[in-house]
C-alpha cells in the first residue's frame, strides 16, 4: 500500500507540473499577446504578399502568350514591322517569360533575314546569357544555331563546321541533332572536305532513319 500510496504521489506531481506549464504558457501569451498578434499578422501578410505575387506573375506569363500570338498573326499577314514592335515590347515588358523567350529569338531571326548579323547575333547571345528559368530547349538550339549562323556569314567556316558537328553531337538522338549535323556537312562540302562531309551524312541517315532529313541525307551523298 505504501509503494501505491507514493506511484500515486509521483503521478500527481507530474500532473501539477504539467499543469503550472500550461498555466505559464497561457500566462505568458495573455502578457505577450499584443506581440502574437503582430507576429501573426506578419505570417499571414507574408503568405497573402507571396500568394499575390506568383498570381501577378501568372496573370503576366498569360498576358505575354496573348501578346506573342498578336506577333504571329501580324507575322502572318506580312506586317513584319508591326510584329518586330510588339515582340520588342514583349521583350522588354514582359522579361523572363517563355513568349519573351520567343520574342527574343524571333527578333534574332528577323534580324538575321534582313541581314543585320551584328544586331542577330546580339539577340542570339541574349537569349543564351539570360538568367531566365524558363528557357526551353527547342529555344536553346535556335540561338546557338543562330549564332553558328552568324559565325558562318562572317566566312569562319571550318571552325563554324566543327560548332556545328559538336553541336549535333550535343543533342544526339534528337531532331536538333540532325539538323546541327546537316549544317555541318554543308560547311565540310563547301571547304572541299567532300569525305568528311560524306561522312557525317552517312551517320544522319544511320542513327535518324525515321526522319525526313535522313532520306535529303542519302540524296546529297549521291550528288557528292
Amino acid at each position: 500500500m505504501a509503494s501505491e500510496t507514493k506511484r500515486m504521489t509521483k503521478e500527481e506531481l507530474r500532473e501539477d507540473e504539467f499543469v503550472e506549464w500550461l498555466v505559464s504558457v497561457v500566462d505568458y501569451i495573455r502578457d505577450h499577446r499584443n506581440s502574437f498578434i503582430v507576429g501573426v499578422f506578419i505570417v499571414v501578410a507574408g503568405i497573402f504578399g507571396i500568394r499575390t505575387f506568383i498570381d501577378t506573375q501568372h496573370q503576366n506569363i498569360r498576358d505575354a502568350a496573348a501578346l506573342w500570338g498578336d506577333v504571329l498573326i501580324a507575322e502572318q499577314g506580312g506586317q513584319l514591322t508591326e510584329a518586330a514592335k510588339k515582340a520588342e515590347h514583349i521583350m522588354t515588358s514582359y522579361a523572363g517569360s517563355p513568349a519573351a523567350g520567343q520574342a527574343t529569338i524571333f527578333l534574332a531571326n528577323l534580324n538575321y533575314s534582313q541581314e543585320k548579323y551584328a544586331e542577330a547575333e546580339k539577340l542570339y547571345g541574349s537569349y543564351l546569357n539570360s538568367g531566365d528559368s524558363g528557357k526551353t530547349e527547342i529555344l536553346r538550339h535556335a540561338a546557338e544555331m543562330g549564332l553558328l549562323a552568324c559565325a558562318e556569314v562572317s566566312g569562319d567556316l571550318e571552325e563554324t563546321a566543327i560548332a556545328y558537328e559538336m553541336l549535333g553531337s550535343k543533342y544526339a538522338g534528337q531532331s536538333m541533332g540532325a539538323w546541327s549535323l546537316m549544317s555541318a556537312a554543308r560547311c565540310f562540302k563547301n571547304l572541299g572536305y567532300i569525305e568528311r562531309s560524306t561522312d557525317i551524312l552517312r551517320r544522319i541517315s544511320v542513327d535518324y532513319p525515321k526522319l525526313p532529313i535522313a532520306k535529303q541525307a542519302r540524296n546529297m551523298i549521291d550528288m557528292l
